[in-house]
């Protein structure tokens, strides 16, 4: 009896593995048609969303609040709502330049998006390059656990990451996590989604939490607080004159 269960058991086990390998195989038929569907779960072609962001610092914190408006593949924008003396602050993405308005000063700057968000542990391209095929290129898809894991591989040296690894749910293609590598195997930080909430019919994670790799002293949470994918945003928000201006 105890054979014919470790027969059964062994059976299973490789009709799973054939399985999963089946449907791994149809899957790496177009891994940039995947990685669109991993983009198109959380940004479709137009969002505007607002989050609280909480940077985490040993023994102590720091609240913000910020506004995000995304259109297409290629024009972003973050506005700064709290705290007091950095509202008013946004920064533009268009192509593959950023700029950055300070009211303080009234004037326009060159950004890198390889820069921290007011010093927190995302950089701008964390959240005004969310499209990771316009600097990545799919790499490979495998199978880990239940979950697909999807290798991105930096086109050039302008992006952020040598490396992302995403694992993905194949039923939603809903991000659970992402890890960054700088160079090699050199995790630099990971970003695990998580709270699903519904907003407009849409199920997708509120927070997303960023951990710097190694140390437990040094992570932020953005929390969503609204989100919208069913209005147009008008093409004066993705211009210089906005930044100064506003609508």
């Amino acid at each position: 009896m105890c054979k014919i269960k470790k027969t059964l058991l062994l059976w299973s086990g490789m009709i799973v593995l054939i399985l999963s390998s089946l449907a791994l195989s149809q899957k790496t038929d177009d891994l940039q048609d995947i990685l669109k569907k991993v983009e198109g779960s959380i940004y479709p072609e137009n969002v505007v969303f607002v989050a609280e962001m909480t940077i985490h610092r040993p023994h102590k914190e720091y609240h913000k609040k910020i506004k995000v408006y995304l259109k297409g593949n290629e024009r972003s924008l973050v506005e700064f709502l709290e705290p007091a003396q950095e509202r008013g602050l946004k920064v533009l993405n268009i192509d593959k330049n950023m700029w950055m308005f300070l009211p303080s000063v009234d004037k326009v700057i060159r950004l890198s998006g390889k820069m921290s968000v007011t010093g927190g542990d995302f950089v701008y391209d964390d959240i005004l390059r969310v499209k990771y095929g316009i600097d990545y290129s799919p790499a490979s898809l495998s199978i880990e656990g239940q979950h697909y894991l999807l290798a991105l591989k930096a086109k050039t040296n302008r992006a952020s990451y040598k490396e992302i690894l995403i694992r993905v749910n194949p039923e939603s293609y809903l991000p659970i996590s992402q890890e960054f590598y700088v160079s090699g195997d050199l995790l630099l930080k990971r970003l695990t989604y998580l709270q699903p909430k519904l907003f407009e019919g849409r199920s997708i994670p509120s927070q997303f939490l960023m951990e710097i790799a190694n140390s437990k002293d040094f992570k932020t949470t953005l929390n969503i607080v609204d989100y919208s994918n069913t209005h147009e945003i008008p093409e004066r928000v993705f211009t210089q004159e906005y930044l100064k201006k506003g609508l």
